[in-house]
């Protein structure tokens, strides 16, 4: 028997359906098994747990869900909604909605995850352990130990995220616009001084406002196509506080070296997507900007 995850999404998704998947497969004493099919013909986003030290014994792809996973999905959905399903079909547990659900982590031996399961409740019990993984990545890149010997070389330092990129082509994501940097960055400053502003982006053509704005504190990070994400997460988690957009990759750079004298501000809305709730998104220390104006307090 075992636990076994279907992983989607980027490396910020990828790291929370692991985290879920390693705390069952702990408290269950079973092997967690990567089942990575959501990545057949995909070609947004590449398979990336690989790129650290896991605890996952077996990754394969079903060949049968490549063909017709999310169709299956769909049909054991409406089935289920009509009281009709299998032992097989009741084994994938689908993600209900977007808050944590403690139903979750009662799920028996021989399970299977599909969805996002974005939250940090779901990560405690094992979140030592998952962020020494992920913090010795595998091979790592000379880009990343010559962009951390540069930036800590400059003192404390703001890291600030943007996040466009494939956001454009899915509206209900919601694009982070220049006002909430401005007064995320503000409200640090209240508190923190002008610290060196450290950009990053999948789309750093999009940041010419922020660097004129701030040009005298402005460091553009631009990592080469060849570079990981793991290599620029572990960048990224060096910042003493943090400005995140609305991003588990940036979520995952703030909560890795999470600690009581790092402030981190995040969005919201988290999302455009009226059914996205992100109470158990973000942890309760974090500080929350306002999206737009007539967000903001």
């Amino acid at each position: 028997m075992s636990i076994t995850i279907e992983p989607l999404g980027g490396l910020g998704n990828q790291l929370f359906i692991y985290g879920l998947g390693l705390r069952l497969a702990r408290d269950l004493e079973t092997d967690l098994i990567c089942d990575t099919w959501n990545f057949h013909n995909y070609s947004w986003h590449a398979y990336e747990l690989e790129t650290f030290p896991n605890s996952i014994s077996k990754t394969f792809s079903s060949r049968s869900r490549e063909m017709f996973g999310h169709k299956v999905r769909g049909v054991i959905r409406r089935a289920r909604a009509l009281h009709l399903s299998s032992s097989r079909a009741e084994r994938l547990i689908l993600e209900p909605d977007s808050t944590f659900n403690s139903e979750i982590l009662r799920v028996p031996n021989g399970s299977r995850l599909n969805g996002y399961f974005q939250s940090w409740r779901y990560l405690e019990p094992v979140a030592v352990e998952i962020k020494e993984q992920i913090s010795n990545p595998v091979n790592p890149s000379q880009w990343m130990h010559d962009t951390r010997r540069q930036l800590a070389e400059i003192g404390p330092w703001i890291a600030v995220h943007v996040r466009r990129g494939t956001y454009l082509e899915v509206p209900i994501m919601g694009i982070v616009g220049n006002d909430y940097y401005s007064r995320a960055i503000a409200l640090l400053d209240s508190v923190l001084g002008d610290l060196p502003l450290v950009l990053f982006s999948d789309s750093p053509e999009m940041l010419t406002d922020l660097q004129s704005r701030y040009r005298d504190r402005v460091t553009l990070i631009s990592s080469p196509p060849e570079v990981r994400a793991i290599d620029v997460l572990q960048v990224m988690s060096d910042a003493s506080h943090l400005v995140i957009g609305n991003s588990t990759f940036s979520w995952w750079a703030a909560y890795l070296k999470d600690r009581p004298d790092r402030m981190v501000v995040a969005p919201r809305p988290w999302l455009d997507d009226k059914n996205f709730n992100e109470r158990d998104l973000l942890p309760a220390d974090w500080i929350t900007v306002g999206r737009d104006f007539s967000e903001a307090n």
